[in-house]
């Protein structure tokens, strides 16, 4: 009965011993590694995904020989071996990378660290009006902005197109390229600019795309590089300042010489309202002392840039001076010919009009459709007088802008 009992008691003890053997062989293990850059961490040809410097991180994986590989993100030093890991265990590795790569010891600021998938061929030509994906920030001038693009599939090529923006005027491009490492491209000018892939694959391919920015110095390190979609006001000159000379009544009467003028305005799409400067003068020095100092687009640029559509009033624009007088009419097509053969049935818009006019700078809201003119008639019958005009626009217009720089 003893002897039964020990077996039993035996059989039991090797049942447990074995199955806590089993379980230790597929017990999970967990792998540490720091390296002094940021780099890609691959195990058995699989990537587990991207550490940064000097910053410890845990991938768990099985136990057993596996091989390792990590790849610095900043240049194509690459490091391996094959790492054995105990069940249940977890494994330390450091690792440390040339410093001979001039840019890791400059500041580096990432604008952006992005997995994106890249349309093959076969997609794009599926769709009308394909558009491939493209990225937009904003840098300063001086900038040095550094490049890598990791892709998960080495087949076929890429193509990247670097730009500014809205211009379009190419300032990198490369069509055939597998993987970028550290292609560094100068900023001349503050502007956006846009970062468009494209692939010479039949299918999908997935990239990582890591863009940072080197400020050229301590001052611009804080600079905003994001952009947004946003509606915008944009000043448009229409008239740029214009002198004409218009006789008196009697002597276009019997002398020759017009003593009405129309001057063809044509705004622009979405144009939300309108201004004319205006000045009149018998004395043409004077007349060409205010046409030097016009500046109705660069006044409305500032005024708008500052307080917004609806943040001025027309008050503080400057008023230009003048010594005679004029009358301003504003007219459409159909009655641009009755103006000017003095047919007193001729009809205006009042809004635009101002008769017995020095100078001044008029507001309009209207009329933003088709052709119109200003009229420009001399009220005096004896002498003549010397004009000036300038016309801008304020155009309602929706666009990626910088947002604003502290």
């Amino acid at each position: 009965m003893l002897v039964n009992l020990f077996k039993v008691y035996l059989v039991t003890i090797i049942v447990l011993v074995s199955a806590s053997i089993s379980f230790a062989q597929y017990e999970g293990s967990s792998i540490l590694i720091i390296s002094d850059t940021k780099s890609r961490i691959l195990i058995d040809g699989d990537e587990l995904g991207v550490i940064l410097p000097k910053k410890p991180t845990r991938f768990q994986t099985s136990s057993g020989e596996h091989y390792l590989q990590i790849v610095s993100f900043f240049s194509k030093e690459e490091k391996s071996e094959i790492v054995n890991l105990e069940a249940g265990k977890q494994k330390v590795l450091k690792f440390t990378f040339k410093k001979g790569v001039q840019e890791e010891a400059q500041i580096k600021i990432v604008v952006a660290d992005l997995d994106f998938n890249i349309p093959g061929i076969v997609s794009a030509s599926a769709h009308e009006n394909f558009e491939y994906p493209t990225y937009l920030y904003a840098f300063e001038k001086g900038d040095k902005i550094v490049i890598n693009v990791n892709m998960t599939n080495a087949k076929g090529t890429n193509v990247i197109n670097v730009f500014s923006h809205p211009d379009g005027n190419a300032i990198y491009s490369n069509d055939t390229f597998t993987d970028l490492r550290n292609v560094n491209i100068n900023i001349r000018e503050r502007s956006i600019y846009g970062f468009s892939f494209a692939s010479n694959h039949a299918f999908d391919r997935d990239a990582r795309f890591l863009i940072e920015r080197i400020p050229k110095s301590d001052e611009t390190k804080n600079f905003n590089t994001k952009v947004s979609w946003q509606e915008t006001y944009l000043v448009e000159s229409i008239q740029k300042p214009q002198k004409f000379f218009i006789n008196s009544g009697s002597n276009s009467t019997f002398k020759g010489g017009k003593s009405r003028v129309a001057i063809p305005i044509i705004l622009p799409e979405n144009t939300v309202k309108w201004y004319y400067e205006f000045s009149a003068s018998r004395d043409e020095d004077q007349i060409e002392s205010v046409t030097n100092a016009l500046s109705l687009v660069s006044e409305l640029s500032t005024l708008v840039d500052q307080s917004g559509l609806l943040g001025f009033g027309i008050d503080q624009l400057t008023q230009p001076p003048g010594s005679d007088y004029c009358d301003v009419y504003l007219i459409d097509q159909n009655n641009y010919t009755p103006f000017l053969n003095k047919n007193p049935q001729f009809l205006q818009y009042p809004e635009g009009t101002r008769e017995n006019l020095k100078s001044g700078v008029v507001e309009i809201d209207c009329c933003h459709q088709g052709p119109i003119y200003l009229g420009l008639k001399n009220p005096d019958n004896f002498h003549g007088i010397h004009v000036v005009v300038e016309v801008a626009a304020i155009v309602k217009e929706e666009r990626w802008v910088m947002h604003h720089q502290d």
